[in-house]
């Protein structure tokens, strides 16, 4: 499927964090949660740029036998609530995880590459228009 022509597909949801990976992991748990419910019978593929959802899988043995907590500063991680959110999730649906590069030139993108770019032009747009609301 190509957004550009399916952009009423695109859900929009504002998301208030304090920092770009805490709303990044919001954003991802957000999906997983609509595909929970809309699609629960169905194979889940999960589109990111954002390698620490990436690299949660890897580093989920090591977190969850340090209970989330920083060896370095014995304190809670700061995204720890998300994470354990992140992997409860992973664990109902069992999605596949993409790394998808971000911003690839148009002559060497592919159809995930193009969508990723439909995506990230709504999400500023949209934005630019929340920003004028303001």
């Amino acid at each position: 499927m190509f957004f550009k022509d399916n952009v009423e597909q695109i859900h929009f949801q504002e998301i208030k964090e304090d920092n770009n990976i805490r709303a990044e992991l919001r954003g991802v748990l957000l999906a997983l949660e609509l595909c929970r419910t809309d699609f629960k019978d169905s194979h889940v593929v999960l589109y990111t740029d954002c390698q620490t959802v990436c690299g949660l899988l890897d580093r989920r043995e090591r977190l969850e036998a340090g209970q989330f907590v920083s060896k370095a500063k014995n304190k809670t991680l700061a995204n720890a609530d998300l994470y354990k959110e992140f992997y409860k999730l992973y664990d109902l649906i069992q999605p596949e995880i993409v790394w998808v590069k971000g911003h690839t030139e148009k002559q060497k993108a592919n159809l995930v590459d193009k969508n990723f770019s439909v995506l990230d032009k709504a999400v500023r747009q949209k934005l630019r228009q929340r920003v004028g609301e303001l």
